[in-house]
This record gives structure tokens, C-alpha cells and sequence, in this order.
């Protein structure tokens, strides 16, 4: 039981603790990394049966899970989430993208490549 404290430290969530996370992602990555196994999903599997809106998020939240696995931050996750909250289609706010929480220079390019292409070369650099 000392271990099940020590690893949920009563968290009112019922959470681990931050740091087990953490160990448990840099675990993953080093060993996918060296067994060459997909940290992710290929996107060619769904990137057809999602509507726009869905792929640019699913992308967004695969760029933020892979920076994090390199130990990096982003606002990848944060604009994916302001982008679900969205009622219409990206493709009628391309002249606005920037207006969207979380959006910035990097991130609009991102999802102009989305759009047109239902790719990001970001993406595929960082599998």
C-alpha cells in the first residue's frame, strides 16, 4: 500500500502523480524509438472518414502528445481544443484562423496544410 500512496497521493481526481506520467511517457518514447514502433496512429487510416474540423484536432492533439513525449511544450492542444468548440467549418475562416484561441503563426500555417493536403509534413517529421 506505501507504493499506492506514494503514486496517487490521494488525489481528489484520482490521478498518479505528475512525474509518473511523465516516466511512463519517456519510457515509451525511448523504447518505441528503439524498437521502431508508431508512437501514433497513421493518419492515411482516418484522415477520409473525418469531417475537416476533426482532422485538424486529431492532428493537433497528435502534434501535442509527440512534443510532450520529447519533453517539449506547445499550444498545440490548447488550439485543438478551441477548435472543437468551433460550430463551423475551418475552410470558411481561413482569412481568420489567428482569431482562435491558441492559433498562432506556426499553427495557422499548420492547419492551411491540413486543409488543403489532410496532412501535415510537421506531423510526419515528428513520427
Amino acid at each position: 500500500m506505501p507504493k499506492y500512496k506514494q503514486l496517487y497521493r490521494e488525489d481528489k481526481w484520482g490521478q498518479a502523480a505528475g512525474e509518473y506520467y511523465s516516466m511512463i511517457c519517456s519510457v515509451f518514447n525511448r523504447l518505441s524509438r528503439k524498437y521502431k514502433v508508431a508512437r501514433r496512429i497513421p493518419l492515411t487510416l482516418y484522415s477520409d472518414i473525418l469531417s475537416e474540423n476533426d482532422l485538424v484536432i486529431v492532428i493537433l492533439e497528435q502534434i501535442e502528445y509527440l512534443l510532450r513525449l520529447d519533453g517539449k511544450r506547445s499550444s498545440f492542444g490548447y488550439a485543438a481544443h478551441a477548435i472543437s468548440k468551433l460550430n463551423k467549418p475551418l475552410s470558411t475562416m481561413k482569412s481568420n484562423l489567428r482569431e482562435i484561441s491558441g492559433v498562432g503563426e506556426k499553427t495557422e500555417q499548420i492547419i492551411y496544410e491540413i486543409l488543403e493536403t489532410k496532412k501535415s509534413s510537421y506531423y510526419d517529421k515528428l513520427l
